[in-house]
């Protein structure tokens, strides 16, 4: 037993110890600077959302909400909607500028726009989901593609003209009314 425990036999037992714990060592050092590196990308990359909200006085207006819920700058975004949405008397949603082509959004940034009439909202055609795609470049430009389905049809039920928001509305008008007579007066 004397010969097996050497001084050769307990170092090459050793260094195969050491050999073994570095490979391990390396595998698990690479696994954490890859999962450091997806964990980077996650924080640095945009991500443009694209949403549909009533307005709270008029369910056949809507709000087109673009907004970039990402924690890093998109660039170029694109947006293009299947079917269309027609509002205010035949505008087309995908013919606006600010739809078709936005610069850029940085993070938490977001563009509103208040589609007036949305027509059809009140017919069987507002079931319809529509089809809004987003194509943009994070800050190393590389293309990301997203697809939204918006459906208007949702919101047709909804009763707005007892809400809270209508009646603060209807105050201030009155509000306003009577300030503009006494302004009037003088």
């Amino acid at each position: 037993m004397s010969d097996w425990l050497n001084s050769n036999n307990v170092t090459l037992i050793f260094s195969g110890v050491v050999a073994v714990s570095t490979v391990v060592y390396a595998f698990l050092t690479w696994r954490l600077t890859d999962e450091t590196m997806k964990l980077r990308k996650a924080q640095t990359e945009p991500n443009i959302a694209v949403q549909l909200l009533p307005y709270a006085f008029n369910y056949s207006h809507m709000y087109l909400v673009v907004k970039n819920i990402g924690n890093g700058l998109a660039k170029d975004i694109r947006c293009s909607v299947e079917p269309d949405i027609v509002f205010n008397r035949g505008h087309k949603l995908s013919e606006q500028t600010y739809f078709k082509q936005i610069k850029h959004l940085l993070p938490g940034e977001k563009i509103e726009s208040l589609l007036l009439g949305i027509e059809g909202i009140g017919s069987d055609d507002a079931e319809n989901s529509h089809a809004i795609r987003v194509e943009y470049n994070n800050s190393e430009n590389n293309k990301i593609v997203s697809t939204y389905m918006l459906s208007i049809g949702q919101y047709r039920s909804m009763i707005v003209a007892n809400s809270i928001e209508a009646e603060i509305k209807q105050e201030m008008r009155k509000i306003s009314d009577a300030l503009q007579k006494i302004a009037n007066q003088r």
